[in-house]
């Protein structure tokens, strides 16, 4: 008869333990796994219970992290496994009780059924206390346990409501069922204040979207709704005052181990002072873009390789291009250049480039007529603060004429780089031995005029 309890206990664990395992694997859910649990509960004394107690609390504590540290179907495995630990040491606690109250008192007589002699007297007295003392363990590591998740819970909570961002979270169907308290503050009410008669929750958020953005707004979040696809977008919502801000929200879905989407999480954010600031910024782009078309020069720009990224509208105009098209600049710039004077702007301006020196020289561009005409251009390198050039900044601009016309014809004075300083002098000579008359002038807008005249007979000469 001594071999009777154990074999009964052994075969009970190894029953419950088998059809723990089938729940299981049918309902995919770790709870079917109670049954053996409670069977370990019933065979275990003493240190046994406060060993097995000891593990679900330190699974339970593990669990429970993990959900808080993790996010999408990792925290939803660590909640689902929290659950279970939980309701193990709930079963555990109850076991050890229910042996304490109700089997204690007859542990003794069903002992000497079973085995036919009575509990040594020695131990028979302290059995009931042992069993009171297990049982007072296990409620103590139950109650620490839901004091641990009470203050998680508490900790999570205030965590989001810190975030200095609106999250919130809706159905699949697109109910509302949670603002944060930065969110409902700023709208000036909570998920239940959306409960009116005849309107669903969606409908009173979609109210409080400006009526420019309402319908777009809600377009985009039934279709994210119907297809599973990530929203996001940017709108303006009223506040709690009646002014509307600029947000910025995207939301995704949370999905089930079978594909099921059960929650949507979305997070807004406040970007008024942003849109505000793109829009000066903006504005501030488009009046200096007019103040620079408003320069009567040539302004033009090139990367640091001397890729030209940018002409002003004074310049495309006069070479008779589409400035907008920045992929065609590059390769109309190495064409406008007269032949003669080609070889030496890429010689001087590709020096300039490899030195960072600025660039300086007179050169003909060609028009959109077809002609050519002198210029004067400029460029000088935009460097960051570690000293690297980022750009190219340069000018040019049609020659204004003479800046010393009495020296014109001065001998040995010249305007060009290699030039003598005898062209004007001799040919002045020459002309006015003839009885003729030459001069310079300098127009008006750009430019000058270099005339002469000779009489038609030499009676006419003076």
């Amino acid at each position: 008869m001594s071999a009777v309890l154990p074999q009964r206990g052994l075969a009970l664990v190894l029953t419950t333990s088998m059809v723990g395992l089938a729940a299981s694997l049918l309902t995919t859910t770790p709870f079917g796994l109670l049954a053996p649990v409670a069977g370990q509960f019933l065979l275990a004394r003493g240190r046994a219970i406060a060993l097995l107690n000891m593990t679900l609390a330190i699974a339970l504590a593990g669990s429970v992290l993990a959900a808080i540290s993790y996010a999408d179907g990792t925290r939803d495995f660590g909640l689902l496994w929290a659950a279970f630990f939980a309701l193990a040491l709930c079963i555990g606690a109850i076991v050890a009780a229910s042996v304490s109250a109700s089997t204690a008192s007859d542990f003794i007589s069903r002992f000497t059924d079973l085995t036919g002699s009575p509990l040594d007297e020695e131990i028979a007295p302290e059995l009931p206390q042992t069993l009171a003392r297990d049982a007072a363990i296990d409620m103590d590591v139950h109650e620490k346990t839901v004091a641990a998740l009470r203050d998680r819970e508490q900790e999570l909570s205030q965590l989001v409501d810190m975030v200095p961002s609106h999250l919130w979270r809706l159905t699949p169907d697109g109910e509302a069922t949670f603002f944060n308290k930065r969110m409902a503050d700023f709208l000036g009410l909570d998920v239940a204040n959306t409960d009116k008669s005849g309107m669903r929750r969606l409908e009173v958020v979609v109210e409080m979207v400006h009526p420019e953005d309402a319908a777009e707004f809600r377009d985009a979040l039934n279709r994210c709704l119907v297809t599973g696809e990530r929203f996001s977008m940017r709108y303006r919502l009223r506040r709690a005052d009646g002014a509307y801000r600029w947000m910025s929200s995207c939301a995704e879905p949370m999905r089930d181990h079978a594909g099921r989407i059960v929650q949507w999480y979305g997070l807004s954010h406040d970007i008024d002072d942003q849109m505000h600031a793109e829009e000066a910024l903006r504005d501030r782009e488009r009046e200096l873009s007019l103040l620079v078309d408003m320069v009567p020069s040539h302004l033009w720009r090139v990367t640091p390789e001397g890729e030209t990224t940018f002409l002003t509208k004074h310049m495309a105009d006069f070479l008779g291009v589409d400035a907008s098209h920045t992929f065609e600049l590059d390769a109309v710039m190495a064409t406008i250049f007269h032949p003669d004077d080609t070889a030496e702007v890429n010689d001087v301006f590709g020096r300039c480039l490899a030195t960072g020196e600025c660039f300086s020289m007179k050169y003909r561009l060609r028009c959109q007529d077809g002609a050519y005409r002198w210029m004067s251009g400029r460029a000088e390198p935009l460097r960051d603060d570690g000293g690297r050039i980022v750009q190219w900044f340069g000018l040019c601009h049609v020659g204004t004429g003479f800046r010393e016309t009495e020296r014109i014809f001065e001998p040995f004075f010249t305007t060009k780089q290699h030039g003598m300083g005898m062209g004007p002098t001799i040919c002045r000579s020459i002309i006015e031995s003839h009885g003729g008359r030459f001069w310079t002038a300098n127009n008006e807008t750009r430019g000058a005029t270099v005339a002469f005249t000779l009489p038609l007979a030499a009676s006419e000469a003076p």
